[in-house]
């Protein structure tokens, strides 16, 4: 009775593999993948750029970044990736994290407040260097962890009561109130706010409150 022939994966290269097909130490290796190249002779790192290649060699990125304290990770936390609004968002954030040789791990609550306490529990876990969080629900002691925990957090759009940290987005009330009055200047008296859900979600508070304050000025 034959049986099936097993299909293990391959043996993935080390840094000791490439040191040995380069010739070298594994510190030389390791200045090569870190980018001291002032410190190789042209033809070290000729030498190891050809084994690296031969090999196939892939580093461990994040053993590599657990290893000096950095992993270039960025988290980011959406509520809803769908919104067109944070489309251009996230957009954004790829393009600065390119530009800085960083790499955003894109998180999608999915409008769902566990979710985003999962997420950003998740996040830590992967000792990411800052966290950009476009909040639906999430509260002040779920974001505490990461602000306080040596993690640079930014909020985008909506603000967290009790959470003090930078922030980027629009002034809502301002805007909501030259909007209104705008309409009001052209004549129109019948005007409805059209809004989604609101209680959890502060931007969209101050501009509802912002509408209510202008048309009840009238």
């Amino acid at each position: 009775m034959s049986s099936a022939p097993s299909h293990t994966a391959p043996r993935r290269a080390t840094i000791t593999d490439v040191a040995r097909e380069a010739g070298t130490g594994k510190t030389s290796i390791s200045r090569y993948l870190n980018g001291e190249m002032s410190v190789l002779s042209p033809e070290l790192r000729a030498r190891i750029e050809a084994a690296i290649e031969r090999l196939d060699y892939q580093p461990n990125q994040m053993a590599r970044g657990l290893k000096r304290g950095r992993n270039r990770l960025i988290g980011m936390l959406l509520a809803d990736l769908t919104n067109p609004y944070s489309v251009e968002v996230l957009q954004g954030v790829e393009a600065a994290c390119h530009a800085l040789g960083l790499m955003p791990l894109i998180c999608h609550a999915a409008n769902e407040v566990e979710m985003e306490r999962r997420y950003l529990q998740l996040l830590t876990t992967y000792r990411v260097e800052g966290v950009i969080v476009n909040a639906l629900g999430v509260r002040e002691e779920t974001l505490r962890p990461v602000g306080s925990g040596g993690i640079p957090t930014v909020l985008v759009d909506r603000s967290v009561d009790g959470l003090v940290a930078d922030i980027v987005g629009l002034d809502n009330r301002a805007a909501a109130e030259l909007g209104t009055r705008h309409l009001l200047a052209r004549g129109f008296c019948d005007i409805w706010f059209v809004v989604q859900p609101f209680e959890q979600v502060s931007s969209r508070r101050l501009r509802e409150a912002a509408f209510r304050d202008v048309m009840s000025a009238e």
